[in-house]
């Protein structure tokens, strides 16, 4: 996708062929974060593509304000950032506005991403590709009836505690990287639960309920992302109680050196945390459970 640019007159061509498998048309920014995502990924999915935003859907220009799409950006950035863009910077969605018949127009073009992270998932796991009509489905694969957790409550159920930052009003991208843990936990061959204390019912004290947990948990996931004390907090309570622990974290993390000489998987976005997870919770799953009494 590197140095794409469209002039006038191909803009023009391609309002007049219409919406298509790689060609979406929108008056204005979705109101929603899932259906933005849902547009990003379901071009990813497919082909890649662009997304006409200024545009009916009879391919007439409609424009947008200067300041609606500086909004817009900032939100595709941010989804594109947790959703689908993994490290290679060639994959990342670009940017160009053009005016066109007096209307202001922005083109979001959206990268025909590598085979090895297809297919990009939405936040609760589903995925959705472009019809040639123009129009978005959701396929079979992500169709599921629970990523959280298998529903058995037999002995051999094997608990994973996730250790991160709950601070999504200032980072919301914190909801996919959980979402992306508990997908990658579904491919595990046994019953299984996967969990954070701030889901748990009951009127009890923070600390001491974080302590309970880890210590009756049989893995421990720490992701360090944002740079939280309590995660610090209770990767230390972990490594105290011998625990086995998969340590994670965003890419630009700056962990201290007393972290940083401890494995750490590093990730770009929520597909590549779970593409990455998949391998160490498998491993750990086959190594810890002949260790139950």
């Amino acid at each position: 996708m590197e140095g794409i640019r469209m002039n006038v007159e191909e803009v023009r061509r391609l309002l007049k062929q219409g919406e298509s498998d790689t060609v979406e048309f929108k008056t204005s920014a979705p109101r929603s974060s899932h259906e933005l995502a849902k547009q990003l990924a379901s071009l990813a999915n497919t082909r890649g593509g662009v997304v006409v935003y200024g545009v009916a859907p009879t391919g007439q220009p409609v424009g947008m304000s200067i300041a609606d799409m500086g909004h817009l950006r900032t939100r595709v950035q941010k989804v594109a950032e947790s959703l689908i863009r993994p490290a290679d910077d060639q994959y990342s969605i670009r940017f160009q506005t053009i005016l066109l018949d007096g209307e202001r127009l922005l083109l979001v073009f959206v990268p025909d991403l590598p085979e090895y992270v297809k297919p990009v998932r939405l936040a609760d796991g589903s995925t959705y590709e472009r019809r040639p009509d123009g129009g978005t489905f959701q396929t079979s694969e992500g169709i599921s009836s629970s990523h959280s957790e298998n529903s058995s409550t037999s002995a051999s159920m094997f608990t994973i505690f996730v250790s991160m930052s709950f601070r999504e009003d200032e980072e919301p991208a914190l909801v996919d990287y959980f979402e992306a843990m508990k997908r990658a936990a579904s491919l595990l061959p046994g019953p299984h639960r996967i969990y954070r204390v701030d889901q748990a019912h009951g009127d009890f004290e923070i600390v001491p309920e974080i302590e309970k947990n880890i210590k009756e948990s049989d893995l421990v996931i720490v992701d360090f992302t944002m740079n939280r004390p309590n995660v610090y907090y209770e990767a230390g309570i972990a490594r105290g109680l011998d625990k086995y622990s998969v340590r994670t974290a965003r890419k630009g993390t700056e962990l201290p050196f007393d972290v940083a000489t401890r494995k750490c998987y590093f990730y770009a976005n929520a597909t590549q945390l779970e593409l990455i997870l998949r391998d160490p919770l498998l491993e750990a799953y086959e190594k810890l459970r002949d260790w139950r009494p």
